[in-house]
């Protein structure tokens, strides 16, 4: 069984609303992924070489058949990513993890400070802030492969 972890929207995945992930995956791996189309997937918290943890198991629903354009992301990927979860949580400390993984960690102190500005309107403004970064990261360029998913029932943990 092929695994994805979902490390910096775990509590989305936990919640069961995060149904979309991107990945920059080799082509020859995508094509192995999709070929499990239809077939149970199990979600990590990270990968467990890691020391990933088992979140659930989902229904794969599918793999784009190339990789797509981060420009090309529809808004409602806001939701399907995870990010609106992650917003309504109002949990600073859970953004500033989310925004760090989709920006890469800061590179010099100019950086470091305005991640520190960020910090703070993640605590007075979670929506806007986290609408914000979701912009960026569809403006930062790059195609990776786009993967759906399903829960299945609770009972199937």
């Amino acid at each position: 069984m092929i695994s994805i972890s979902c490390a910096y929207t775990t509590p989305a995945a936990k919640a069961r609303v995060k149904t979309r992930t991107r990945r920059w995956w080799k082509p020859q791996y995508a094509d192995m992924v999709r070929s499990q189309v239809g077939q149970t997937v199990e979600l990590l918290t990270k990968q467990k070489r890691y020391g990933g943890e088992h979140i659930c198991l989902v229904k794969l629903l599918a793999v784009s058949p190339k990789p797509v354009p981060l420009a090309d992301m529809p808004d409602e990927d806001y939701e399907r990513e995870g990010f609106g979860y992650i917003a309504r949580t109002g949990d600073p400390k859970l953004m500033m993890s989310l925004i760090n993984g989709v920006l890469g960690q800061p590179q010099d102190k100019e950086e470091r400070q305005s991640r520190r500005v960020i910090a703070g309107l993640c605590a007075s403004q979670p929506n806007v802030t986290m609408l914000s970064t979701f912009n960026i990261w569809r403006r930062s360029g790059g195609s990776p492969y786009v993967v759906d998913w399903e829960y299945l029932p609770e009972g199937d943990k």
